[in-house]
């Protein structure tokens, strides 16, 4: 059997010793016995005190919640007719930066398509005047040639 105990000692006056050992042989109870009775009653009377506390606390968190819920309960919202313009303006602004941005960025591909495009064309404008001119380079090889003949 296992001994859960513990040993618990310290050093008291000397009259208080007197005085507690008189007390319990009118009671008949032991030294053990009686601090074991002191401690357990103290802590079921302390432990009762902080736990109503607690819950005396706990109570008076809950009723404020409950009243700062029914002060905010939802209640209409009243807008003045400046705040409901400003409003509106600046969502009608959001709007046009939107709008304006949509419309550069379409710019922008327009102006990189219309590049590719040109790109593509240009080899085939390079490639013609190199076609058109062959003939004079054929004309200007051949004289080449017969000066070094």
């Amino acid at each position: 059997m296992e001994d859960n105990t513990r040993v618990l000692a310290c050093r008291i006056d000397e009259k208080l010793q007197q005085q507690m050992k008189q007390h319990i042989a009118n009671d008949g109870k032991t030294v053990k016995d009686y601090i074991i009775g002191l401690i357990e009653q103290d802590l079921k009377t302390n432990s009762f005190e902080i736990n109503s506390k607690v819950q005396d606390t706990s109570k008076n968190e809950e009723a404020k919640e409950q009243v700062v819920k029914e002060e905010t309960k939802e209640q209409p919202v009243k807008l003045d007719k400046e705040e409901v313009k400003i409003q509106i303006d600046k969502e009608t602004k959001k709007e046009e930066k939107q709008q304006t941005a949509d419309k550069k960025d379409s710019k922008e591909k327009q102006v990189e398509k219309s590049k590719k495009e040109e790109s593509k064309q240009q080899p085939s404008i390079t490639n013609k005047k190199l076609e058109a001119n062959k003939p004079k380079a054929k004309k200007i090889q051949k004289e080449e040639e017969e000066e070094f003949e």
